[in-house]
């Protein structure tokens, strides 16, 4: 003996179900809709850098110093030399670069940049606090002894 009601036909059931089934197809087609939009403007980004692998032997020196500028809380001198450049991106990002600064330009370029961390009383950082781009903020390595600079960011 079945305990089930019987199906409910009644004229206000009838149009509460076409009522929902009309909202969910309109969510789908709306969400479609999203999608199709998202993926376009993704697809035809003018990004030139999505889902590439570069060094510096990939870029001129100009395109360096832009792509390095990118990542960098300052200006990157004029007189920044021997670059080495490590960028990958797919879903995530990293990036890393080195140059070597003439010594007056090591000297006023890392003063102006914010120590990471605490750094002892009279004592010169080498651990500097990099650009912060959305959620993630890069760090900067500074050697004095060569006046090589070294730029991290990654997005993971």
């Amino acid at each position: 003996m079945s305990t089930h009601a019987p199906p409910d036909n009644t004229p206000r059931s009838m149009k509460r179900h076409i009522v929902i089934a009309l909202v969910a197809g309109a969510v789908g087609v709306a969400a479609c809709i999203a999608a199709a939009t998202a993926f376009r403007s993704f697809a035809n980004s003018p990004e030139p850098l999505r889902g590439t692998d570069l060094t510096e032997k990939d870029l001129s020196r100009a395109q360096q110093i832009a792509l390095i500028r990118g990542f960098s809380p300052l200006a990157i001198p004029a007189s920044a030399s021997d670059f080495k450049i490590e960028y990958q991106r797919f879903q995530d990002w990293h990036f890393k670069a080195t140059f070597t600064l003439p010594p007056r330009d090591f000297k006023s370029w890392t003063a102006r940049l914010k120590p990471q961390g605490k750094v002892a009383l009279g004592a010169k950082p080498r651990f500097y606090k990099g650009k912060t781009i959305g959620a993630w903020t890069g760090s900067i390595v500074a050697e004095p002894s060569a006046r090589r600079v070294t730029i991290t960011h990654s997005s993971s």
